[in-house]
């Protein structure tokens, strides 16, 4: 029987970001205030804010390529 389910969307809290992107917390919101790096989505009826991985992985990617 084949899963027709959408895939998942993992989402990242912030020590996890920090951890994946290897910066301080005031560089990461100052990167997002000025729309250098995606900004948290909020989680509904609550007060929780995290990214999308795939977000973060898109990122990453662009600031190798950027490098090589």
């Amino acid at each position: 029987m084949p899963n027709n389910a959408p895939p998942t969307e993992t989402l990242l809290r912030l020590p996890a970001v920090l951890e994946r992107v290897a910066c301080k917390k005031s560089t990461l919101y100052a990167m997002v205030a000025r729309g250098d790096f995606p900004a948290p989505h909020r989680i509904r009826n609550t007060h929780i804010s995290a990214w999308r991985a795939s977000d973060i992985d898109r990122w990453i990617a662009a600031q190798v390529e950027e490098v090589a």
